[in-house]
């Protein structure tokens, strides 16, 4: 147990270590921390970890009169010198009913063969003492969202932010603000404010085409508050036949939009939507042509037939008909 109680304390220091470095940079610290001390009180013949100085009236001493170990907990210990490996063809479930505390001396590293996701109830921190932190996707999207609070990425020397093959967008809601030194521009409303001592504009040429202007389209972000809320659709057209993959928007009361396509049954749902009006709009495909309505002529050589077996009936069995 000696060696035991000896690994534990190192990853005891380990991890407070990085916790108190990881706090002082303003991320989370390791909380589970706490639970260590218990732990080791428990293990340590020094403290709690030993049997009572008598047992059934013998002296539960070592000769040389040293307390004999005991855990003062249903605990299992698990320790060894060199290894230890543990494997399943299956699932392997590792449960802890309040902390579950990694350390590692050296590397940690975690692998899968399909999905990584972790979840947590009230935050996420990663913090790197050297070396940086890399966010890399070798296919697909990077996605970074704030669903109810802002978004900083700060730096302490340059921020740079390159599109290699495509464009970058800018996107808010209310204002944009670009500050250097002495200098502001300032994009708010329908009106764009240059703030600087001198401003130089170079160019072959400064052509004036008039006013113009578009509103940006912002995606909408979920949110825990108006999960329940949804919004169903369905399009019908002529004979109330199905309109099947016709584009929509939606543009809600707080700006954003949402764009999609009915399925093929011509209908579609949108989840977790902001709550208030939403404007629906479908984009009809411009080759569509509609089907072709009867005229009048049409209308009346079809009441033809009808009238002609009407006026062939008897007198009696005749249906009083008025024609114009």
């Amino acid at each position: 147990m000696h060696e035991a109680r000896g690994q534990l304390t190192a990853a005891q220091r380990t991890a407070q270590r990085l916790s108190d470095a990881a706090a002082s940079q303003q991320a989370l610290p390791l909380s589970a921390n706490a639970a260590f001390d218990p732990l080791t009180q428990a293990l340590d013949p020094a403290q709690d970890g030993h049997y009572p100085s008598s047992v059934n009236g013998q002296d539960a001493v070592q000769p040389n009169r040293a307390p004999v170990d005991k855990f003062a907990q249903p605990l299992l210990v698990t320790e060894s010198p060199a290894s230890i490996a543990l494997a399943s063809q299956a699932t392997t479930t590792v449960y802890a009913g309040r902390h579950l505390h990694g350390t590692a001396q050296g590397d940690w590293h975690l692998a899968a063969g399909n999905v990584v996701a972790a979840a947590a109830a009230r935050g996420v921190s990663l913090f790197a003492q050297r070396n940086g932190l890399r966010a890399i996707a070798e296919g697909g999207p990077v996605s970074i969202q704030a669903h109810t609070d802002a978004l900083a990425v700060l730096a302490d020397q340059a921020v740079t932010v390159t599109s290699s093959t495509e464009s970058i967008e800018i996107l808010a809601q209310r204002n944009i603000v670009l500050r250097g030194g002495d200098s502001v521009i300032r994009m708010e409303g329908n009106a764009i404010t240059f703030e600087t001592i001198k401003l130089s504009v170079k160019g072959a040429g400064h052509p004036l085409i008039g006013p113009g202007g578009q509103a940006a389209e912002l995606p909408g972000l979920p949110s825990s508050a108006n999960q329940p809320n949804w919004i169903a659709m369905s399009l019908l057209g002529y004979e109330g036949q199905p309109m099947r993959n016709i584009q929509y928007e939606l543009a809600f009361a707080d700006g954003t939009k949402r764009t999609g396509r009915l399925n093929g049954s011509a209908e579609q749902r949108e989840e977790a939507v902001p709550w208030g009006e939403a404007t629906l709009t479908y984009k009809n495909n411009p080759a569509a042509k509609d089907v072709a309505r009867p005229t009048l002529d049409d209308l009346l050589a079809a009441t033809e037939p009808l009238i002609r077996e009407e006026e062939a009936k008897p007198s009696s069995d005749k249906t009083n008909i008025t024609t114009v």
